[in-house]
């Protein structure tokens, strides 16, 4: 009995240190991952190079962001291409052509639907100096004394004025030595579009099928036109340089800008050769592709 009263009082201490055995255990294998981690995280938090989900965790989401806002802010604009590189520049001597005051048979005669008709009027007056031009929302009429000489269709709709009239110009785009009908459309965001309806000598009339333009040059010394447009904003322009075979316009080079890394490339469509040059500023690109709209 006493024996049995001994062993007792032994284990006594053991139950006591352990708590039933059942409320301290060793860490599982998972957990000590987890402690890992979140020691990890702590330091990373710290050289402020944590992740989204780590940043909400320990609440340094602000302070990482807000860095990274101020890096943004400081950081340089991209150039991009100047206003002026996409004005329409059109010789100095050419300026909107006057037009006529309506009479009362401009007011009262629509312009005649059959192009194809033969002219009411001898073919030795037909010369583009000599028409008043009627517009309509729909077409163009030329006229001479006699009556409609020949009649294009055209969408007119958005730029006619209420009183019949919209600025138009006598210019020979072509440099053939004869003046071609050049009309400037609508204009938005650096975008202005030209139409030119081309006058062949031999038939005495317009070519009644328009040649559209983006933001037109003309150079009466190289005999070309040029168009310049965007291709992402306005960091990358395209310059499109045309020469004339007849009443056709071919493509004769191409130069790309881009503002971004400030290089020009240049190719001529000939030969479909290329090359690339790059400049030290935004300005030096700027000068080098107005050479080209020149």
């Amino acid at each position: 009995m006493k024996a049995k009263c001994l062993l007792c009082a032994l284990m006594l201490p053991a139950f006591a240190l352990t708590g039933c055995g059942d409320q301290v255990s060793p860490p599982t294998e998972s957990e000590t991952d987890t402690t890992t981690t979140t020691t990890v995280t702590e330091l990373t938090t710290t050289t402020g190079e944590t992740t989204s989900a780590t940043e909400s965790t320990t609440g340094t989401a602000d302070s990482t962001e807000a860095t990274t806002s101020t890096t943004a802010a400081t950081a340089p604009p991209v150039a991009e291409a100047p206003d002026s590189l996409f004005a329409v520049v059109l010789p100095e001597s050419v300026k909107p052509a006057e037009t006529s005051e309506p009479d009362e048979s401009s007011e009262t005669k629509e312009p005649d639907e059959s192009s194809d008709s033969e002219p009411a009027v001898p073919t030795e007056k037909a010369y583009p100096f000599n028409f008043n031009y009627v517009f309509t929302e729909e077409a163009v009429g030329l006229r001479l004394d006699g009556g409609t000489y020949q009649t294009i269709s055209f969408d007119f709709s958005q730029i006619i004025r209420k009183d019949g009239t919209l600025d138009y110009r006598l210019y020979d785009c072509n440099f053939d030595g004869d003046p071609d009908l050049l009309i400037p459309l609508k204009k938005d965001d650096n975008k202005q579009i030209c139409a030119m309806f081309i006058w062949n000598n031999s038939t005495k009339k317009f070519y009644e099928t328009a040649i559209t333009a983006e933001n037109p040059t003309f150079s009466a010394e190289k005999k070309q036109y040029t168009t310049i447009g965007t291709l992402s904003s306005k960091q990358s322009v395209m310059v499109t340089g045309y020469q004339w075979s007849g009443a056709a316009p071919g493509i004769s080079f191409i130069v790309y800008g881009d503002y971004k890394s400030n290089a020009l490339t240049f190719k001529d469509n000939a030969t479909g050769k290329t090359e690339t040059k790059n400049y030290d500023t935004a300005d030096a690109l700027t000068a080098a592709l107005s050479d080209y709209r020149k």
